[in-house]
């Protein structure tokens, strides 16, 4: 059995107040709360757009989780953390 990464990322997922939910605010949040792993911000293609991610994967909300496998097959999606779910697809890395 291969080497198999497990990647944990938190991304702003903008779709409204685009002024407000910048990335300089949401590097301000991740050194408040010294928050270990990697941020991204994905504010759309432009000021009037959703989050690409929220159109993309159909999420619905925030916090929204999102189990993706290396064939960028979504294997959880959901607006709370089923931590039996997060087990299950753990184990079959």
């Amino acid at each position: 059995m291969g080497i198999q990464t497990l990647f944990f990322l938190a991304i702003q997922t903008v779709f409204e107040s685009h002024d407000a939910n910048t990335y300089k605010k949401m590097v301000a949040t991740q050194k408040k709360y010294n928050v270990k792993i990697q941020f991204g911000h994905d504010a759309g293609d432009d000021a009037r757009s959703k989050s690409n991610i929220i159109t993309n994967y159909h999420t619905k909300g925030t916090p929204w989780f999102l189990f993706i496998d290396k064939h960028d097959n979504v294997v959880d999606s959901d607006f709370y953390l089923n931590p039996d779910a997060a087990k299950q697809f753990i184990k079959t890395l």
